[in-house]
């Protein structure tokens, strides 16, 4: 509502006086004076009054001016609250200034402070929050406000705004110069969806902070774990490596030794190989090497390993594979292996002595054509999963904290990882689970059939490869890797030639007459000259065979992106530590053939 401004009444009221004034001075200038005289000092008065009327209106428009801008401001304000009410805190009366959602009855029993209370508190639901706004806007924080105590009442609560619940916020103000009527201002705004933003913020951040909190707890569990497993088959190898030293006159307990070494070594491996496909996964560099596998034979050979661990320990093993329609498929053999030799795992680790692990796998119509899905399940009887470990089961770092899962090995890592690969395989993974009686894992993987009548056969190169009589030159810069390499390779029939780092190894190829060597076994992370930029010196070099000496990059380094960076440089194949013989003789008969 406007206002019509009192200054604006200002220049007639002031113009008056001026003009009676003009006409007095003027008839007496005519009836005193001479002519020439009064005439000019008719003129004189004349301009001064002039000058003064022009003064008085341009004084009087600026506060015209001012005024219309200060009721301008005012209706902005207005605007902003949707209720305001002028309350005086010494005699408790009130006057609603504006309420938008006031009808003419709420307006007259809101003539006190107390009634104005009541209107108020029937649009708030909530107990408590009315019990915290009659605190908040009690006549005695009122007294306080007005007496310069406190500085403003605020209060955010939720209104009843017919439809639904919205955030309000009240504020009261002391109206500057009125201490002693005690005048104060209440105004209300509508702040639901500033107030909502804020609470989603507020929300984001407490789950960030908790995650925050949550991972570094698992990340601290997790090393002190990978810490007890690294160091228990670690601890393995050195005692039985020990004994078997002590035990050199006693062959057949030498060798049970060395067996359990091996083993050791492969479950520090299997460890290692945990932790840098959950890094390769958190990277997003994990990927698929598809080929036609036989899924029933690849089935049947990893659960085989499986079935005799779990006879072992008094446990049954049930393996249910009926023939497939279409029975060889694309996919990745190593992924899948992987997938199933966690699920069996945990199943034979998590089941005691006298319980069931069973495996299953069957065919069904896929949603394109030659594609089918097939559908792996392995159930148990063994310990379970409590509901609320379950929601975290597949985060890295996670585990149950039972008395059995204290006394079997593990991170965390696996069922993380066996998640993430059956995503990127295209499948999903299901999981039931009832404590104390077993749990149930299905895992569904959509696969095409392969564009082969069958299996291809191993390559006879390679299955009946024989080292003897190979002349090798092996580039590696830790003794101990290169005395086990070279050591390996003598025993196999290979005469080799070990140097330290990549220079020695381009100067022994150089100085070398062609043909000298049958292929290149070259480390990669080497001192000196690393053997990426030994392998482009070596196809740089001016003899023959400088583009078809085989080279072969034999290295810790195993993500997908080292094999693309040694084809690069001009290897011929990568094989990846620790040196298992029966890769490292495929892929020399791939080279050599």
């Amino acid at each position: 509502m406007r206002h019509k401004s009192v200054s604006s009444q200002l220049p007639k009221l002031w113009l008056l006086p001026w003009a009676v004034l003009f006409l007095a001075l003027s008839a007496a200038a005519l009836l005193g004076a001479g002519r020439a005289r009064g005439t000019l000092l008719l003129t004189a008065l004349q301009g001064l009054s002039l000058f003064l009327l022009l003064l008085l209106s341009v004084q009087s428009l600026r506060r015209d001016r001012q005024g219309r801008r200060a009721v301008n401001c005012f209706e902005a304000l207005g605007r902003t609250y949707y209720a305001v009410a002028l309350i005086n805190a010494r005699e408790g009366s009130c006057e609603v200034i504006k309420h938008d959602l006031l009808s003419p009855e709420g307006r007259a029993e809101a003539e006190d402070y107390a009634g104005f209370l009541r209107l108020v508190f029937r649009s708030i639901p909530d107990a408590g929050e009315r019990e915290h706004f009659a605190r908040q806007f009690s006549r005695e924080r009122l007294h306080a406000l007005c007496a310069g105590e406190r500085e403003r009442c605020y209060l955010e609560y939720q209104r009843d705004w017919g439809d639904e619940l919205r955030w309000v916020a009240a504020e009261a103000f002391a109206v500057p110069g009125e201490r002693r009527r005690e005048d104060v201002i209440m105004a209300f705004r509508l702040i639901h969806a500033a107030k909502t933003a804020q609470l989603e913020r507020s929300r984001l951040l407490r789950e960030s902070l908790e995650s925050a909190r949550t991972a570094a707890r698992a990340k601290d569990d997790f090393l002190s774990r990978m810490s007890h497993d690294m160091r228990t088959p670690m601890n393995a190898v050195i005692g039985f490596t020990d004994l078997a030293r002590r035990s050199l006159d006693d062959r057949e307990k030498a060798e049970a030794c060395l067996d359990k070494v091996e083993v050791a070594s492969r479950q520090l491996l299997h460890l290692i190989n945990e932790v840098l496909d959950t890094a390769k996964i958190e990277q997003g560099k994990m990927e698929l090497q598809l080929s036609p596998v036989d899924l029933a034979a690849q089935v049947r050979e990893t659960a085989s390993l499986f079935q005799m661990q779990a006879q072992a320990q008094g446990k049954d093993f049930q393996l249910e594979v009926p023939p497939f329609s279409h029975p060889v498929v694309e996919t990745d053999q190593r992924r899948l292996e992987q997938i199933l030799n966690n699920l069996l795992s945990n199943a034979v680790k998590y089941t005691p002595p006298g319980g069931s692990i069973r495996l299953s796998a069957r065919e069904e119509p896929g949603d394109r054509p030659d594609w089918h899905i097939y559908r792996f399940t392995v159930s148990d009887t063994g310990i379970g999963m409590s509901p609320a470990f379950l929601e975290r089961l597949f985060l890295p770092f996670e585990r149950e904290d039972t008395s059995m899962s204290n006394q079997v090995s593990g991170v965390g890592l696996g069922m993380a990882i066996t998640r993430n690969l059956v995503q990127l395989m295209g499948g999903r993974i299901d999981v039931e689970s009832i404590q104390g009686q077993g749990s149930r894992f299905t895992v569904a993987l959509p696969c095409p059939a392969a564009q082969v009548p069958g299996m291809p056969e191993e390559s006879p190169a390679a299955g009946a490869f024989s080292l003897r009589g190979l002349r090798l030159l092996l580039a590696e810069d830790n003794p101990l890797n290169r005395e086990v390499a070279a050591e390996l390779l003598g025993l196999e029939g290979a005469q080799v030639t070990a140097v330290q780092d990549g220079r020695a190894a381009v100067a022994a190829v150089k100085n070398a007459p062609p043909g000298a060597f049958d292929a290149v076994l070259m480390d990669i992370q080497m001192p000196v000259l690393d053997g990426y930029a030994a392998a482009r010196a070596i196809r740089a070099l001016e003899r023959p065979d400088a583009e078809t000496l085989p080279i072969l990059a034999l290295t810790a380094n195993a993500f997908a992106d080292d094999v693309i960076a040694a084809r690069q440089a001009g290897m011929n194949g990568h094989v990846a530590k620790p040196v298992d013989l029966d890769k490292l003789r495929a892929a020399l008969a791939a080279v050599l053939r």
